[in-house]
Parts: C-alpha cells; structure tokens; sequence
C-alpha cells in the first residue's frame, strides 16, 4: 500500500510547515488538510494541532515551531 507501513500498521503523512500569520508559529500541515484548503481557496488550513493557519507569505522567515503540533508527530 502506498504511503503505508505494512509490517508496523502506522501510515506515514506528508507534512508542510507553514507560517502562520496570526501567531507567528510554523504549523504542521498534512497532505489532507492542505489539498482541503487549496481547494476552499481561502489560504487557511488547519494543522495536527487543530489550529486554523492563515499562511503567511511563502517568502517569510519561518517561525518557531508549533509546541502543540510536534509532540502529535511521530518520528
């Protein structure tokens, strides 16, 4: 199966860390949520920490970090 570990049952996302614009923090973002947003067209997406992310600018710095989105990330 594409994107799944057979032998552990755990399935690997795709993640993108973008800037938010209202808290300055990077958010981790799935495949999922970003197709959601693209396609709402909007520019917001909601991050593993459920956060509704307005993303900042592409050509911003990148912020610290998430503490609320790294701990649900398995490595």
């Amino acid at each position: 199966m594409d994107g799944d570990h057979a032998a552990t049952g755990t399935v690997r996302r795709h993640l993108t860390w973008v800037t938010s614009v209202t808290d300055g923090l990077d958010h981790a973002i799935t495949d999922d949520a970003m197709s959601v947003g693209v396609a709402a067209g909007t520019g917001e997406y909601t991050a593993t920490c459920g956060t509704v992310v307005l993303s900042a600018a592409l050509v911003a710095p990148p912020g610290s970090r998430c503490p609320l989105c790294s701990p649900r990330l398995r490595h």
